[in-house]
């Protein structure tokens, strides 16, 4: 399917010791599958990109928000909804063309009034180029004590996963003293094949 993919490392030998790291690599490729075939294309370097966005923008139910988020304060911003164009503007673009013209075409006095947008309810994050140095260090500090605080729950609910997991394995696997003999079962997936 792909005849320039290289597997470097192929399947490690007991997968069930890195289950989200297995986990991880079957997510990205039904995604990465799912594009090539949208896209009806091989490339799937190209792909990765949008893969990428994909996995760090979505809900992680581990940090209880996306990768993204937890990163930079806020959700990835995609669209032309989420860009600065006014919204008069975005409900007439009909094509491409129409966008390029909106992005280059200098503003009238009569359109004064949509380059600077006023900010709503959902914007009240975004810095507007009328206001004070010290009114956006505010906003600054703000925004950044925000990523402060998603980082925060992030960790938070992370180390919550780690205590669940630890509990489940001592549930499951039981106390063990040094010296015990063990044995852990193989799943029949696992185990060599001979040819």
């Amino acid at each position: 399917m792909w005849p320039s993919l290289v597997i470097v490392q192929g399947k490690p030998r007991h997968p069930q010791s890195q289950g989200s790291v297995e986990t991880a690599k079957c997510d990205i490729t039904d995604i990465l599958v799912a594009w090539l075939g949208d896209n009806d294309t091989s490339d799937w370097t190209v792909g990765l990109k949008f893969v990428q966005f994909q996995k760090n923008s979505s809900l992680h139910s581990g940090i209880k928000t996306s990768p993204f988020a937890a990163l930079f304060g806020s959700d990835a911003r995609t669209g032309l909804a989420s860009s600065t164009l006014p919204h008069e503007v975005l409900q007439q673009l009909q094509s491409e063309d129409d966008l390029l013209s909106a992005i280059e075409s200098p503003v009238s006095n009569a359109d004064k009034s949509l380059e600077e947008p006023t900010p709503s309810s959902s914007d009240a994050s975004e810095v507007s180029t009328q206001t004070s140095p010290a009114s956006q260090e505010d906003q600054v500090a703000a925004q950044l004590n925000s990523i402060m605080q998603n980082r925060k729950r992030a960790r938070e609910a992370r180390e919550e996963q780690a205590q669940r997991m630890v509990k489940r394995s001592k549930r499951v696997l039981g106390p063990v003293s040094v010296g015990d003999n063990v044995t852990v079962p193989i799943p029949h997936v696992d185990r060599g094949r001979s040819t």
